[in-house]
C-alpha cells in the first residue's frame, strides 16, 4: 500500500508528517520541489538515498535522552507505547526509558511514568487503549497527585472491555477470577 503526503507549494523539506498505510519512500526522496509522486516500494534502494535518510533521522528519531529541562521546570511525562506497534518497535521506547533511568535514577519516578500497552498497536490494533491522560497529567501537573491506577478502555468498534495500565515492567495478568473484559479481574505483575 502506498500513501501520498500532502504539502503545501511553500513546503521547504522541513517538515514531516508520517500517515497512511506504510512507508514507500516519499519522504526520503522529497526535495523543496516535492511532487508527491511516491516511490515504489518494491524499487526503492535506501542506499542510494544515505544523506537524506541521515538528515530525516537527524529530525524524526527520538534519541536524545536529555530530559533536565523538563524536570527543571517541574514538567512530567506519561509515556506510552504498545506490545503491537508495527510502525515503531515498541523495543525502542523500552531502551529509550531504561536510558533515562540511567541518568535520572530514582528521580526519574518524580517526573516520568512509563506504560506498556499490550495489544495496541499504533493507534490500531486487538486493543485500542483510550484512558484520560489529560486529566491524570493535569492531576500530576497542578495538583502533584501522580498517575495510579490508571484504566484504559478498548476504542475498537463494538468493544466494551477494560484494563488496568501498569508501570512499566509491570504488565496485567487475569487473576483466574472474574471478567477477562473487566480491568478489576486483572492485577499489575513483573513476574
Amino acid at each position: 500500500m502506498q500513501f501520498r503526503v500532502n504539502l503545501p507549494a511553500e513546503w521547504n523539506g522541513r517538515a514531516l508528517q508520517f500517515g497512511g498505510g506504510g512507508f514507500d519512500g516519499s519522504l526520503v526522496t522529497a526535495t523543496g520541489n516535492y511532487t508527491a509522486q511516491p516511490a515504489d516500494t518494491y524499487t526503492f534502494d535506501p542506499l542510494q538515498h544515505v544523506d537524506r535518510i541521515q538528515e530525516l533521522g537527524e529530525i524524526m528519531d527520538v534519541t536524545d535522552v536529555d530530559l533536565t529541562r523538563v524536570q527543571a521546570h517541574g514538567g512530567k511525562v506519561i509515556l506510552t507505547h504498545g506490545t503491537i506497534d508495527d510502525f515503531i518497535t515498541p523495543h525502542n521506547t523500552v531502551r529509550y526509558y531504561e536510558r533515562q533511568q540511567e541518568r535520572f535514577k530514582d528521580r526519574l519516578d518524580d517526573f516520568l511514568r512509563f506504560y506498556m500497552v499490550p495489544g495496541w498497536g499504533h493507534g490500531q490494533g486487538r486493543f485500542v487503549a483510550q484512558y484520560d491522560g489529560l486529566g491524570a497529567i493535569v492531576d500530576w501537573v497542578e495538583n502533584g497527585v501522580a498517575p495510579e491506577g490508571l484504566v484504559a478502555r478498548d476504542g475498537n468498534p463494538g468493544a466494551d472491555r477494560t484494563r488496568p495500565m501498569c508501570e512499566y515492567p509491570a504488565w496485567p495478568q487475569h487473576t483466574g477470577e472474574g471478567s477477562i473484559d473487566d480491568a478489576e479481574s486483572f492485577v499489575c505483575v513483573t513476574r
